[in-house]
């Protein structure tokens, strides 16, 4: 869905409620779940996004959650926070379920304070899918040369 936070207004996610201030609020113990359906624009069923006219404040936990089945493909993003252009403070502390796909791909999590948003964006994780050992290979190599130069002593 969709959340719009006008200039008047404000959204806090975590406790306690701070004095003052509008626009997109997390606290350090807050955690904003972010559920990503598909593909397209967010705020339309694919994944959840929050307008803010004003600043956003980041501290505490991003959880990314991805809909069963869904494996968002290398270079997908999905734009899920936008905020008056240079009125950004802070990052996210933690993000939760950062890798999937089997670990082969992980968030990149973009803050751009001169446009005004906050995108994931699937990239490979630099976890290749697991080889045979190297020991395992190394090993009848190893054993070939042994053979080989034990018979040419031998004669």
């Amino acid at each position: 869905g969709t959340i719009n936070i006008d200039g008047t207004s404000r959204l806090v996610v975590g406790t306690p409620t701070p004095m003052g201030g509008q626009g997109y609020i997390q606290l350090a113990n807050g955690t904003l779940g972010e559920i990503i359906n598909g593909y397209g624009p967010c705020g339309n069923g694919n994944c959840g996004v929050i307008n803010v006219s004003g600043s956003a404040l980041l501290a505490g936990t991003l959880d990314i959650l991805l809909k069963a089945g869904f494996n968002p493909t290398v270079g997908s993003t999905f734009t899920f926070l936008n905020f008056t252009p240079g009125q950004l403070n802070g990052t996210f502390a933690n993000i939760l379920n950062d890798f999937f796909n089997g670990n082969t791909e992980q968030w990149l999590v973009t803050y751009d304070n001169a446009d005004g948003y906050v995108e994931l964006t699937a990239a490979p994780s630099g976890n290749p899918v697991p080889e045979p050992s190297t020991l395992l290979v190394l090993i009848p190599g190893l054993m070939a040369a042994g053979y080989g130069l034990r018979r040419r002593l031998s004669k």
